[in-house]
């Protein structure tokens, strides 16, 4: 269990503020590198916020209720026919799933984290314009990868961590005199 939330939420926070930096670098230099390292950083922080979010919910120390935060997201099928996706074929998103029919859904924070955590496919992606912005990512969870991959904006993503970051709940704690759980 996590004791202390306020460090986990401060450098959830600080870790935000430079996945921002290095998106934001990469969207202006177009360097193959820029788009890499932000990559990089983002699979990070997508990995340790999930795991994050979770300990402190399950801490007590969160008022969001993960099961009542919703996030918006655009959910793909897999292909009828398609052969199971497994690790030498789980990058390709385009063949295996129905990225033309995308289904806008809301999905609970708590499945957000729990694909993260558990994800078989992690992947950055942006538009394929000429603007090469890094806009979301791309998740499906071992389980659901024969069913569905889970598109997500980065933004709608990091807005969920900002409230996490403000979230200003002192948590609680066990009792064991009286056997309750209590507020801190």
């Amino acid at each position: 269990m996590i004791m202390y939330p306020f460090t986990w939420k401060h450098e959830m926070g600080v870790e935000l503020h430079k996945i921002r930096q290095h998106l934001d670098k990469a969207s202006r230099s177009c360097l193959e590198q820029d788009f890499k390292d932000a990559s990089a950083w983002l699979e990070r922080f997508l990995m340790i916020s999930a795991f994050t979010i979770r300990r402190l919910s399950e801490s007590r120390h969160l008022k969001i209720d993960l099961d009542k935060r919703f996030l918006k997201a655009l959910s793909y099928s897999k292909r009828k026919g398609a052969s199971k996706i497994d690790l030498s074929n789980w990058q390709d998103v385009t063949t295996y799933y129905q990225t033309d029919i995308p289904k806008v859904v809301t999905i609970p924070a708590r499945h957000i984290c729990n694909q993260l955590m558990h994800s078989f496919i992690l992947l950055d992606c942006g538009y394929e314009d000429e603007t090469k912005i890094l806009s979301g990512f791309i998740v499906t969870s071992d389980i659901a990868r024969e069913k569905v991959v889970l598109y997500i904006e980065h933004e709608n993503y990091f807005i969920f961590i900002e409230e996490v970051v403000i979230d200003g709940t002192d948590g609680y704690v066990y009792n064991r005199d009286t056997g309750f759980v209590e507020k801190n």
